[in-house]
């Protein structure tokens, strides 16, 4: 599996754009790097129990409000980890990274919540989309 590029567009559902896409929301992007650098370390080899979008789903729980696919891998990348397409021509990604345990219980809980109501209040959903909709 090869990394992506350097110059690689990411839309707000993932590696490939859909009809009516456009790239992630910057506060949703946030949001995302702040579950990262709370819940995972890097790592050499990819992490391929989860790809981006359920990944995605971890660090929504948290937060306890929508992110994107695209945002979560834009937050990956940011943030320094390898992002590999887990399927050519797929919208998902694996990452190089390690999850500490206490992401899964903490993230079920929702422990992030008061942690990020700063962001929550600027919180817009990208492109119109709704929870349960593309990404």
């Amino acid at each position: 599996m090869k990394a992506l590029a350097q110059d690689t567009q990411v839309w707000a559902n993932g590696l490939v754009a859909c009809e009516q896409d456009c790239p992630p929301d910057p506060s949703q992007i946030e949001i995302c790097r702040r579950w990262l650098r709370a819940f995972c370390l890097p790592r050499k080899a990819l992490y391929t129990t989860y790809s981006s979008y359920g990944l995605k789903h971890i660090a929504e729980n948290w937060v306890g409000a929508y992110a994107t696919n695209g945002a979560f891998i834009a937050a990956a990348f940011a943030e320094g980890y390898r992002v590999v397409p887990t399927r050519r021509g797929g919208p998902n990604a694996y990452f190089n990274l390690a999850i500490k345990k206490t992401a899964f219980a903490e993230s079920a809980a929702g422990a992030g919540v008061d942690a990020n109501a700063d962001l929550l209040g600027n919180m817009r959903v990208a492109c119109g989309s709704t929870k349960g909709g593309a990404g």
